[in-house]
């Protein structure tokens, strides 16, 4: 009889087994956080890689474990650089929403064991030839300022108010490298969804380190029914508090059996507080104005058509970023010769 040793993470387990045995390759071990697998080797120094099967003759495995490629994203400092976020759909995306004069700015870094391509996926929406989404050269950077950058850059996306799905590509060497990314805005308060996003792919384990400000506004935009409410756009308001005379009016007055609906976009930083200001007037019990909860198409509070039935309710932001609420108004078969509406008024605050 002899014995094999394995050694793994340190420690070692010894087994008995007939002298010049075939050993075949061990189940692989779980590896610690944060790295995986190697491969079994016939030395501590992990220069001799085992093949297997193999005779024993008194050989010790070693299990080599090797530290995960890693890529962490973080915010880069600078004046009013108001940086970027991980949106719901798992991209990176810029804050500067509709500021004139803006810059968010942010730095990848990797940490590669070996010599890869890393893929970026992504979508740049803006006024076209104004606005930027800019990737630099791999270890340079880009301006800490309003400045379309012209130097050490990779790649400049204009901006497109439906913008298309683009990919760009680095070749990553072994060790650390890095790569900033920018979404400059010129001095116009565009009209669109203005902003910057991508994904990662091939970057290794990722790190949020993103610490970004948004400047407290929101919208009302159409919604995918027939019917929308009165004075939508996708221009970006401030205002503190609700506005009587800045009204969000359902568009189904009188038409039986018929939806109206709007979405609510909000940017804000995190505790930033929506104010809404409802009224619903209708047939009582038939017709119904909704809001939704935030972020989730499911209703969160009911208006029955009582006659200039007003509530105001809040919403707490909770986390930095854009967040959204529907808004419905239902009306019932009848062709109601009332005002059968639904109206909003809207204010947001730190």
């Amino acid at each position: 009889a002899g014995l094999m040793k394995y050694v793994v993470n340190g420690e070692t387990t010894t087994e008995i087994i007939f002298k010049n045995a075939l050993i075949e390759e061990p189940t692989t071990p779980t590896a610690p956080t944060g790295y995986k697998f190697g491969g079994w080797y016939l030395n501590s120094s992990y220069t001799t890689q085992a093949t297997f099967p193999f005779r024993s003759q008194g050989q010790i495995l070693y299990a080599k474990f090797v530290a995960l490629d890693t890529c962490t994203i973080e915010t880069v400092s600078g004046t009013n650089n108001y940086g970027f976020y991980k949106n719901s759909s798992g991209y990176y995306e810029s804050l500067n929403f509709g500021v004139g004069s803006s810059y968010a700015l942010c730095k990848a870094t990797f940490v590669a064991n070996a010599a890869k391509t890393v893929t970026f996926t992504v979508i740049n929406y803006a006024e076209s030839n104004y606005d930027f989404g800019i990737f630099s050269n791999l270890n340079t950077t880009l301006t800490a300022s309003y400045t379309a950058d012209s130097s050490n850059v990779y790649k400049s996306f204009k901006g497109s108010s439906s913008a298309s799905t683009q990919t760009l590509t680095y070749d990553i060497p072994t060790g650390t490298s890095y790569i900033y990314i920018k979404f400059r805005k010129d001095s116009s308060m565009d009209y669109y969804n203005d902003s910057l996003q991508f994904t990662i792919t091939n970057g290794g384990t990722i790190t949020n380190n993103l610490s970004g400000t948004a400047v407290n506004r929101w919208r009302v935009i159409d919604g995918s029914e027939s019917y929308s409410f009165s004075n939508t756009g996708t221009e970006w308001k401030t205002w503190s508090s609700p506005d009587n005379s800045a009204y969000y009016r359902s568009q189904n007055v009188g038409v039986a059996s018929s939806t109206a609906e709007c979405i609510i976009e909000i940017v804000a930083s995190k505790g930033a507080v929506l104010t809404v200001r409802a009224t619903s007037y209708g047939e009582n019990g038939y017709d119904y104005g909704e809001l939704s909860y935030l972020n989730l198409a499911m209703t969160a509070f009911s208006f029955q058509g009582i006659t200039g039935e007003t509530k105001t309710l809040t919403y707490t932001i909770p986390s930095t970023g854009k967040h959204f609420i529907y808004a419905t108004y239902t009306k019932d078969s009848s062709t109601d010769e009332g005002n059968d509406y639904f109206e909003l008024e809207f204010g947001i605050t730190a």
